[in-house]
């Protein structure tokens, strides 16, 4: 395939499983992968290439040319480069409800991924295990117009998410929900705190430290901003308060935000669908 940027993407009938497969031929670490979450997706990344780090609430993984990332729906993350590169990647995107349907396992399976926020595969352990094949028959079966294609597709993600059960929930992923010091003090108090004032200039006062140190700190171990991160999470809890029945000016308020307007836009933005429009859709 001759070097250049693609991206490719098939998607199951039944709109459970999606496959994509994207190169960026010159990435570079200012380019902008903004961090998100899933609502209701498990995201499947492998890394076939690239110079990069992962990040995720908080925390980082370490990436090489290999490695498996599992990561939860509603887990915010981002990838980081750290130098100029061709940076390729597959991703799998299955809805949960996948995953659940299949009895005390895959509920089992769940949880433990709901714990971790993410599970890894290093390149060693994904060789191992077959992982570069697995992926190539999930495209390939995704890529025909048979219709036992989205079955067999299924089947080979299923088998890769019990690999990684396996194997991935042994690693280094299964720590503290927070990174220890002073950062994961930040993130908790953030994260219990969505309807206060987090703008940097109320937090850094809360810890007594200056706009400059929070925000370096967050942009080098985080990787994302102190912003990024809090609207991350206020939209996250907006969607659970959403789906229990709560009124969507309450909602508004019980996350941080005073006017409706400006928490209907960040909402609309971030997910396509109005506060209403997302209730009706996933109340339940």
């Amino acid at each position: 395939m001759k070097d250049k940027s693609f991206s490719k993407a098939y998607e199951s009938r039944d709109g459970m499983l999606r496959y994509v497969h994207a190169v960026t031929k010159a990435a570079k670490p200012d380019e902008s992968f903004e961090a998100h979450t899933h609502d209701g997706e498990i995201e499947i990344y492998r890394f076939r290439q690239g110079k990069l780090f992962f990040s995720f609430e908080g925390r980082r993984i370490p990436i090489s040319d290999g490695t498996l990332l599992v990561i939860a729906d509603g887990t915010l993350h981002r990838p980081i480069l750290t130098a100029d590169c061709r940076y390729e990647r597959e991703r799998l995107l299955i809805r949960r409800e996948a995953i659940l349907i299949n009895g005390e396992a895959g509920a089992a399976f769940y949880r433990t991924l709901k714990e971790s926020g993410i599970l890894y595969l290093t390149p060693d352990e994904a060789t191992e295990h077959g992982i570069a094949s697995t992926f190539l028959r999930i495209a390939s079966a995704m890529e025909g117009a048979e219709p036992q294609g989205d079955f067999c597709a299924r089947m080979q993600v299923l088998a890769l998410l019990a690999t990684v059960y396996e194997v991935g929930a042994k690693g280094a992923a299964r720590e503290s929900a927070y990174p220890e010091g002073t950062l994961g003090e930040i993130l908790r108090y953030a994260d219990t705190h969505l309807d206060a004032d987090l703008s940097y200039g109320a937090v850094a006062g809360h810890f007594f430290l200056s706009k400059k140190t929070l925000y370096k700190l967050f942009r080098r171990e985080v990787g994302f901003t102190l912003t990024e991160y809090v609207r991350g999470r206020r939209i996250l809890r907006a969607k659970e308060l959403l789906r229990q029945g709560r009124a969507a000016t309450e909602v508004a308020l019980a996350v941080g935000f005073s006017e409706y307007t400006v928490f209907y836009r960040a909402f609309l933005a971030e997910t396509g669908l109005s506060p209403s429009q997302y209730a009706t859709e996933r109340r339940g």
